[in-house]
């Protein structure tokens, strides 16, 4: 689905759409809430403008923008804008692709500090031998025009697959980031431009609404895309068969009498409204508060999370993905991944549907992003914000009186979905009652399917995957998360402490059931001692402790990072992830917060020979990491082996973590949540049963559920 265009998309805020990151007007201004507003059309018309100016001084032309977006403030800025109320200056950064006079193109690094009309821009080259910037919507656009328009690709599909003119036209191509370029077929392009990889597939059917990934070719293309041209056909000896089995889920093809139309409806009505309360990229809800904002790379960002007016959060998002296949066979070899550094996650998030993707009341955020030109555009409806009914919070009968309380939980979940070519992510914040936060990430959308390599084509049966269709496979692979946390719970002075349970040795025991808790703080970065990795066995989590402020108790006013228990990563010790995405090797990262460290792989992904700029190599600096602000670094991991009921598409598998509150509380935050009867919210079924006898007809309860917010309160004896 495409974005509209900014020149498409100019609404002011309405009730039905909410706010606009940005209120569009053609070169206008825009009234700043907080520093971390992301960049208005204005402003990024400001900054292209003089970037471009300042190109040109240079003698650089022929301008193909990847992002312009706002440069955030540091931590420091930020605080003394908490003290002051005197908004840092505005920055915007930007990478663009130029060309000098005698046409050699080059990508460069530009940032622009805003100054009333003007901006005062620096402008350098990248160093490539690091890695090269993310790739664009238009680049994988021309990546896949490159391969359509290939006269080698025309001649290779008539002469060895038979096709004629109607079939060609319907190939599809998915555009991928080469894993290890410097080991593959177009390693010497790739040390001086961009390339890509490109995965092929056939659609059967004329409109094209069919399931082309049931239908995949077994040959790769290699394009140059600063050349724009076709660099290589990577073929398998024993190619030359389509898939031919249909696999569907469009509604357009599937047999509707076959619908399973057994549930029946069940509608989410708050007839009071929504608790939250929203204010530019300000939200309230119950005692939370906390801005969001939006950017190309990470998506959703949340900001200044604070419960009861205490901070826990500076800043919250996910910093990096990498999904390896593990197949080792030709010509699959290179599919590796990192969605956020290769592609960028905000890139490809899509317009959310009321209804399918966002039950009950719906608060929107537009997203505002730059094309190739370095126009701004709109992606409306990018981001929901809702309230969920969380299932029992607390309860307790008196046994001896028969006396009940329970309270039910709820939650505030501020969500986006980025379709990444075949893979859905959707990734849902979630704030509750209690002040636990989680992330939690939905994967879902199409497998990316290949056929059977040469080796795997006599036996019919994929070594390293699964049959979904006869003749096509689908590769067990890793999804490996990285979230990045910045900390600052009940203020800055942090500290992180590994917390397990161990048996005990002791005499008075006889049943040996004796456990105590062993900690050690993550105190420095120096010999190792900046990360920890998962233990199941001991029930490990961490705890991030305010190393001045402590509960009554005399404890640390504290949060505790609880993992989901996936293991971090399956692989060998030498595997090129590590070097790549050194981010992979341990479930738990400490750093210091610091402006310039911002993505848990570096800052350029795409045809890295090893990490630059990630993780491992900010924690060389071997800092100190007690009682300062810091960040908290979270590898988690879905790891997919494939069942045949993923296929065609595939229900959510999960992933995520939770943060729960350790000590920050004196006791359960959640006990003055007043009692609510649902008697007249909920009927049972024996209930309605019976009227219907009585009455001879059916009554409604649409109006409410036990599984809905149904008030404006979390309470009650339904449960």
């Amino acid at each position: 689905q495409p974005s509209l265009r900014f020149e498409e998309h100019k609404r002011l805020w309405t009730p039905e759409f909410g706010f606009s990151f940005a209120t569009l007007t053609d070169r206008g201004t825009m009234s700043m809430c907080t520093p971390l507003q992301p960049l208005s059309a204005a402003e990024v018309f400001q900054s292209r403008d003089a970037i471009l100016a300042t190109a040109a001084k240079q003698g650089l032309s022929q301008h193909v923008f990847g992002y312009i977006s706002l440069l955030e403030p540091s931590g420091d800025e930020l605080r003394a804008f908490e003290k002051s109320g005197t908004p840092p200056a505005r920055k915007a950064e930007a990478v663009v692709h130029l060309s000098d006079g005698a046409g050699v193109r080059k990508p460069f690094k530009a940032y622009a500090t805003l100054k009333g009309s003007s901006a005062e821009v620096s402008l350098s080259p990248v160093d490539t031998e690091k890695g090269w910037p993310l790739f664009s919507l238009h680049e994988c656009d021309l990546a896949e025009k490159l391969v359509m328009d290939s006269p080698e690709v025309h001649k290779l599909l008539k002469e060895t697959y038979k096709m004629d003119e109607s079939a060609i036209k319907r190939l599809k191509v998915d555009p991928w980031g080469i894993h290890g370029c410097h080991w593959s077929p177009v390693s010497a392009e790739a040390e001086k431009s961009r390339v890509m990889m490109c995965l092929m597939y056939l659609s059967k059917r004329e409109d094209c609404k069919d399931n082309f990934y049931a239908h995949p070719l077994d040959f790769l293309c290699y394009v140059d895309l600063y050349e724009k041209k076709l660099l290589h056909i990577q073929k398998c000896e024993k190619g030359g068969k389509v898939p031919r089995e249909a696999s569907e889920y469009h509604r357009a093809l599937v047999d509707h009498s076959k619908f399973d139309r057994s549930l029946k409806p069940l509608e989410i009505v708050q007839p009071e409204g929504p608790s939250f309360e929203v204010e530019g990229n300000g939200i309230k809800w119950n005692r939370w508060s906390l801005n969001i904002s939006f950017n190309y790379r990470e998506g959703l960002v949340l900001h200044n999370l604070k419960f009861d007016g205490r901070p826990v959060l500076r800043r919250a998002c996910l910093s990096e993905m990498a999904v390896p296949y593990a197949d080792p066979f030709p010509p699959h070899i290179h599919k590796c991944a990192f969605d956020v550094g290769d592609y960028g996650l905000g890139y490809f998030a899509t317009s959310l549907n009321l209804g399918c993707d966002c039950l009950g009341r719906i608060h929107y955020f537009d997203a505002l992003l730059t094309d190739h030109n370095g126009d701004p555009y709109v992606i409306p409806k990018a981001v929901c914000m809702h309230e969920e009914d969380a299932g029992l919070l607390w309860k307790h009968v008196e046994s001896r009186t028969g006396h009940n309380e329970s309270r039910r939980n709820r939650k505030l979940v501020i969500s986006f979905i980025a379709t990444v070519v075949n893979y859905e992510y959707a990734i849902y914040w979630n704030l509750y009652l209690d002040g636990t936060i989680d992330l939690e990430i939905k994967l879902t959308g199409i497998l990316s399917t290949n056929a059977l390599s040469d080796c795997e084509k006599d036996s019919g049966v994929p070594q390293h995957g699964t049959l979904v269709t006869e003749e096509v496979n689908a590769q067990i692979h890793q999804h490996i998360f990285c979230a990045r946390l910045d900390t600052c719970v009940d203020g800055d002075g942090n500290y992180v402490c590994e917390t397990e349970l161990v048996p005990v040795e002791d005499k008075r025991d006889p049943y040996r059931n004796c456990l105590e808790v062993k900690k050690r703080v993550l105190d420095t970065e120096k010999d190792g001692r900046g990360w920890s990795n998962q233990s199941q066995a001991t029930s490990r989590y961490w705890t991030v402790c305010n190393g001045e402020k402590k509960n009554r108790y005399g404890n640390p006013t504290a949060y505790k990072l609880m993992p989901m228990g996936a293991p971090t990563v399956i692989s060998k010790p030498d595997n090129f992830l590590f070097e790549r995405g050194p981010f992979t090797k341990h479930a738990v990262w400490v750093t210091p917060q610091t402006a310039e460290e911002r993505y848990a792989a570096g800052d350029f992904t795409t045809h890295a020979k090893g990490e630059q700029g990630g993780i491992e190599q900010y924690q060389r600096q071997g800092r100190d990491l007690v009682n300062k602000p810091l960040v908290l670094w979270h590898t988690f991991n879905a790891v997919h082996v494939v069942r045949p009921e993923d296929f065609p598409v595939m229900p959510a598998e999960m992933a995520g973590f939770k943060l729960r509150a350790f000590g920050f509380f004196d006791e359960n935050p959640t006990c003055l949540l007043p009692p609510q009867s649902c008697g007249s919210k909920s009927l049972s079924v024996q209930t309605q049963s019976a009227l219907t006898n009585l009455e001879g007809a059916s009554v409604p309860t649409t109006e409410a559920s036990s599984n809905s917010p149904v008030s404006a309160h979390s309470g009650g004896e339904c449960h």
